[in-house]
């Protein structure tokens, strides 16, 4: 949305190319533009390296140095070009600053014995970046959504349990195809429908939680299966033996599931 206020395109010509770019035809004029008149039917592209040049743009060797530095800092560079040129007319740095909360969960997630990995559609550098002020030492930069999917096949094709968190367009694949896709409250309709879980206060710290609620709730089920069946072996044979009396039956049959409910009433 951003990019298409910033670069006068119009709504109606939008075009999104998952992992790439976006592209449209642009306004005639903008709300205070001071520039040129567009030309009526004049279309823009905007985008990643990759793109822009499979449109048949050049990209000037001083825009890429700029774009080099501008990535290391951990900014996302995208490249615009409009028709009726040969080169790409600029770049545009995104910048979205590494929550205060990240560097957190991930020290927690990897106190919990998890793997933490970090896949990005940026380019390395900007993925690095990101990573490092993280705390993720498995970073991916310039993952496409194909090539995330597939990350995640692979690693439950080696028998590894994934959770996949989430928010974009690029990550619903991905989070299909995860054991656990978790999405923020705040992401795209299309992360929110392929996930099996949304945290809807957008809290990071949420992730943690919610890891730490499925193993507390399996840990339950396995300790009253294990009452249930520890009290059915024992009952049993001393029943068929005739050594428990009806009444001493008919109290302990409620109080075996009363041991039952409030194990797992517990839990809260």
């Amino acid at each position: 949305e951003a990019l298409k206020r910033s670069c006068g395109i119009s709504q109606a010509s939008f075009k999104s190319y998952p992992g790439k770019g976006v592209e449209g035809e642009l306004r005639a004029a903008m709300p205070g533009d001071k520039g040129p008149a567009r030309k009526h039917g004049a279309r823009a592209w905007v985008g990643n390296a990759a793109f822009i040049t499979e449109k048949g743009f050049l990209i000037h060797s001083r825009i890429f140095e700029h774009a080099a530095e501008l990535s290391g800092s951990g900014r996302t560079v995208v490249f615009a070009a409009a028709s009726g040129n040969k080169e790409a007319l600029g770049l545009i740095a995104l910048s979205d600053p590494v929550r205060k909360e990240a560097p957190e969960l991930v020290a927690r997630l990897k106190k919990m014995g998890l793997k933490v990995s970090l896949l990005s559609g940026d380019v390395p550098a900007t993925a690095c970046a990101v990573g490092k002020a993280a705390g993720i030492d498995i970073v991916a930069g310039g993952v496409d959504p194909e090539a995330k999917e597939a990350y995640i096949r692979g690693l439950k094709g080696r028998g590894d349990k994934v959770i996949m968190v989430g928010d974009g367009v690029n990550d619903g694949p991905a989070l299909a195809a995860s054991d656990v896709g978790i999405a923020m409250g705040s992401g795209t309709d299309l992360a929110i429908g392929s996930a099996d879980i949304v945290l809807l206060d957008n809290s990071m710290a949420n992730v943690a939680r919610a890891i730490e609620l499925s193993r507390g709730t399996m840990r339950a089920i396995k300790e009253n299966l294990a009452i249930s069946v520890a009290y059915n072996l024992i009952v049993t044979p001393l029943a068929a033996l005739g050594l428990v009396f009806p009444l001493l039956a008919a109290v302990a049959m409620p109080v075996s599931s009363l041991v039952v409910i409030g194990n797992s009433i517990r839990r809260r």
